[in-house]
């Protein structure tokens, strides 16, 4: 069984890259929430999240999203 002591987390414009968000450390946390990234993220764009594990021994696990996800605008009239 893994006990990971600490999540840590990405966001870039390419697989393995953090150029829109540093890595950040979300503690024992597996759910990471960025609510700063208005006006960052462009329409049409696709990003991708990176994640790192580590375990109490400093040992890492490491998964980097190869499919993203594309930000997509969306106008509502009122």
């Amino acid at each position: 069984m893994f006990c990971f002591q600490e999540y840590l987390w990405g966001i870039g414009t390419s697989p393995g890259d953090t150029d829109v968000q540093d890595y950040t450390s979300t503690g024992h946390n597996v759910v990471g929430v960025n609510s700063s990234l208005e006006g960052v993220l462009q329409h049409n764009m696709t990003y991708y999240v990176s994640v790192i594990c580590y375990n109490g021994a400093g040992q890492s696990a490491a998964h980097n999203d190869t499919k993203g996800t594309k930000q997509e605008a969306y106008c509502i009239a009122g």
